[in-house]
C-alpha cells in the first residue's frame, strides 16, 4: 500500500496538485466459500491540503489501523486521493500546526529529481516494496479523441 500511495503523491506534484482526503479499503475474496466475504473502507480527512509522500502515507497507514483486521486474508487494498486543489491557489491556514510541513516541498521535489533521473528506482522509503510496478498496458484502446496520431483517416476514391 506505501508503494502504490508513494506513485499516486508523485503523480498529484507532478499535476502541481494537492489532496485534502484520502479513502483506504480493502477486500477479502468473495468467491472463496471457506472465508468470509469482508470488504471495508474508510476517508480520512487531511486536516490540510497535501502532496508530501511523508504525510500522505502517515495518513493512510493511520486509515489502514483503523480498518484492518488480524485475522483475514485479504485479496484487494488500495488507496484513491481525491478532493484536489491546485497547488498555485492554496491559501494556507493562520497557524502553521494546520499546515503542511513547509520543508517537505523541498524534499519532495529533490526526490523526485533523482527518481527521474535514477534508472534503479532511485530513492524510497524504508515501508516501501523494492520491487517496481508498472501499470499493464498491453491492451489499451485507441485514443481517438485525446491523440492527433490515433484519429482514424478515412480514404474516398
Amino acid at each position: 500500500m506505501v508503494t502504490f500511495t508513494a506513485m499516486a503523491a508523485a503523480k498529484i506534484r507532478k499535476q502541481q496538485s494537492l489532496c485534502s482526503r484520502i479513502q483506504v479499503f480493502l477486500q477479502t475474496n468473495y468467491f472463496k466459500d471457506t472465508e468470509e466475504a469482508l470488504s471495508r473502507s474508510v476517508e480520512v480527512r487531511l486536516p490540510f491540503p497535501t502532496s508530501s509522500t511523508l504525510e500522505i502515507v502517515d495518513f493512510v497507514v493511520s486509515g489502514l489501523k483503523k480498518i484492518y483486521e488480524k485475522d483475514h486474508r485479504y485479496k484487494r487494498a488500495g488507496v484513491t486521493l481525491y478532493n484536489f486543489t491546485d497547488e498555485r491557489q492554496h491559501q494556507p491556514a493562520l497557524f502553521p500546526e494546520m499546515n503542511a510541513n513547509p520543508r517537505h516541498k523541498g524534499l519532495m521535489n529533490a526526490i523526485d529529481a533523482i527518481n527521474h533521473f535514477s534508472s534503479s528506482g532511485g530513492i524510497r522509503l524504508a515501508s516501501q516494496d523494492a520491487r517496481m510496478f508498472k501499470m499493464h498496458q498491453e491492451h489499451l484502446s485507441r485514443r481517438f479523441t485525446t491523440d492527433i496520431r490515433d484519429i482514424l483517416q478515412v480514404g474516398c476514391e
